[in-house]
């Protein structure tokens, strides 16, 4: 599943049981996670949107551990916003 993020949403999102979730009132879409993810999960596009492909992700947090903003992390269940 490959779910495309911009800053017009204000909500985090779970993109699928245990698939990476972005908390997009603290990412400032520096681009960090994409570069040390070696899965390529993250992609930033137009410098304010995330594409990110769940179906690929390994669950390593290396993007997690390497956010300056620490709005990255592991979703445990399926579920919209909080």
């Amino acid at each position: 599943m490959v779910k495309t993020l911009g800053t017009n949403r204000t909500k985090e999102l779970f993109m699928k049981k245990y698939g990476l979730k972005v908390d997009l009132l603290k990412c400032v879409f520096c681009g960090g996670c994409v570069s040390v993810c070696p899965h390529n999960v993250i992609s930033l596009y137009d410098e304010t949107k995330l594409e990110i492909n769940n179906d690929i992700c390994k669950h390593c947090n290396i993007c997690t551990t390497f956010c300056p903003m620490d709005a990255l992390r592991i979703a445990t269940e399926v579920t919209e916003g909080e």
